[in-house]
């Protein structure tokens, strides 16, 4: 069976909400998201107090029409990012991570970080 298109859709859905995970500042569900280094939160409010502009919402739609996809095996590991919204655009601040499945699970996302790309 191949996965390959239900494999990006779950990986712009879960960046989605990570990235609603960071606009919101809930760094509990991302820890639930993600697997991330213990100073990830603080990294990521440096990095949005740097950035010119208030981070805003999207649609997962807008969202995931930005995904790219840097790495990919097509069966089970995928290296991802996206965006983060400012003042109601894309940005180039993005969100970077691995995502490993297994079939159809998600087994683990890493955040790798954000960063301007």
């Amino acid at each position: 069976m191949d996965l390959r298109g239900y494999h990006v859709r779950e990986a712009g859905s879960m960046l989605f909400r990570i990235h609603n995970a960071i606009l919101h500042r809930d760094w509990k569900t991302l820890r639930t998201l993600a697997i991330s280094e213990p100073d990830m939160p603080d990294s990521i409010l440096f990095e949005l107090e740097q950035y010119p502009g208030e981070m805003t919402a999207c649609s997962e739609q807008d969202f995931c029409d930005e995904l790219e996809i840097y790495d990919w095996d097509a069966v089970s590991k995928m290296q991802v990012g996206a965006p983060l919204w400012f003042d109601g655009a894309a940005s180039d601040l993005m969100i970077e991570c691995e995502i490993i499945f297994a079939g159809r699970i998600v087994k683990r996302v890493f955040l790798r970080g954000v960063h301007v790309f």
